[in-house]
């Protein structure tokens, strides 16, 4: 085990209530000395935990604070109730710090660059989701666009802002790029001349999708940014193509199930150690990348545990064997499919939206698709439709729900 993960899960003992309890089983043992293998015992924290022991969890040096005096973040509240964490301002920026450090390193992006997003809602409590109001936040640094149930009228107003705004770069969910890239297109408006960077998060990212944007943003480097409000970043794609762990930030675990189980390694006043936050994953140790990184990769993000668990009594589907069909098929043919989703309804109907130039490739995409599901489950009924356009994203999140029900 190294030093700062050990350092971090020594003070979470001795100064928070929770870990005390949850951490009691291994420091009764040596409190100088833990195994990883022995800190792989721990019994997992939950969504559930962070939410309903709020004040054991703080440590003692923060516990009677006004927590007024430290940064809160709340989570987007898409998977249930919202779950808030504490920092210190201090733990926050050095958390934060090491994704900067990165992205200064590979793609030439400081604090003082200016960037353009979009903003959907603010969070005010455990569970409300109040939409902000405002259609353009501005600063210095940061133009912010509503992407609240926008319309054409809103997109070439904020196209008209970020050209006169001249940014660096971009942050946003795939989702919302997407809209804006193919209004761009649409509309026969070039890509902003200023742009040299665009991050994609919060949500999956398909090769499509990357392709898509890079072939907008002609001249801008993609990346996607993997991370969680509980933590901050948790993993960041390199010029090369990999998605490094920010292992300076958070040490990872995945179990047999390909949960993927996170620790902070600096969140002192709300320590978060050995927390399973809903996700699946598959990583490797990449012992040698021409970017100077070394170290663990997360070689796919599988998408949230309680939608790949999803069984369809009806037709015995999964959505995890359907999202696995689509992917393979994508990857078999270049992958035109920019976004899909799966409703389970009376049938299970897969929602495909792809790049324009396979229009002719619709029929060829579907039968494949159906062919490996039969080869699965036999005669089953399964519905396909492609979109013209690409989904719509939840207006309260940003991001696309890949299931309905």
């Amino acid at each position: 085990m190294n030093e700062k993960l050990f350092d971090i899960i020594k003070y979470a003992y001795n100064n928070s209530d929770f870990y005390k309890e949850k951490l009691r089983p291994i420091f009764e043992k040596n409190i100088d000395e833990i195994s990883l293998q022995e800190f792989k015992t721990v019994d997992c924290v939950s969504r559930l935990d962070l939410i309903n022991n709020v004040s054991d969890i703080l440590s003692y040096d923060y516990k009677y604070l006004n927590r007024k005096d430290l940064i809160t973040e709340r989570t987007s509240g898409s998977t249930g109730e919202n779950v808030t964490v504490y920092w210190k301002h201090s733990d926050w920026i050095k958390s934060n710090y090491y994704l900067w450090e990165k992205r200064h390193e590979w793609y030439g992006i400081k604090p003082s660059d200016k960037m353009c997003t979009f903003h959907t809602r603010t969070n005010i409590g455990r569970s409300a989701l109040h939409f902000d109001n405002r259609r353009i936040i501005r600063s210095h640094a940061q133009l912010s666009f509503s992407a609240v149930n926008f319309n054409e009228d809103d997109l070439e107003e904020y196209y008209n802002e970020i050209i006169k705004f001249r940014p660096t770069w971009f942050m946003m969910a795939p989702t919302i790029g997407l809209k804006f890239v193919e209004y761009c297109k649409a509309k026969d408006f070039m890509p902003p001349p200023s742009v040299k960077y665009v991050e994609l998060f919060g949500e999956m990212v398909s090769e499509g999708i990357r392709n898509n944007m890079g072939e907008f943003f002609n001249n801008a480097k993609i990346a996607v940014m993997y991370g969680a409000k509980e933590v901050n970043g948790i993993a960041y794609t390199c010029p090369c193509g990999k998605m490094h762990v920010l292992s300076e930030n958070v040490h990872i675990d995945v179990d047999e199930d390909d949960n993927i189980i996170l620790t902070n390694l600096v969140n002192e006043a709300f320590p978060i150690i050995r927390y399973k936050i809903g996700d699946k994953v598959k990583v490797s140790n990449c012992e040698k990348c021409d970017c100077g990184t070394n170290g663990l990769i997360i070689d796919k993000i599988l998408g949230k545990s309680t939608r790949l668990e999803y069984l369809d009594k009806k037709s015995g589907i999964t959505y995890y064997l359907l999202s696995n069909v689509i992917d393979n098929v994508d990857a078999m043919f270049d992958h035109p499919i920019l976004q899909y989703k799966i409703l389970f309804g009376k049938h299970p109907t897969i929602m495909l939206y792809c790049r324009e130039n396979y229009k002719n490739w619709h029929k060829t995409i579907s039968d494949e698709i159906r062919h490996k599901v039969d080869s699965i489950i036999k005669n089953c009924e399964l519905f396909i439709q492609f979109s013209e356009t690409s989904l719509n994203a939840n207006s309260a999140t940003g991001k696309l729900d890949p299931m309905e029900i």
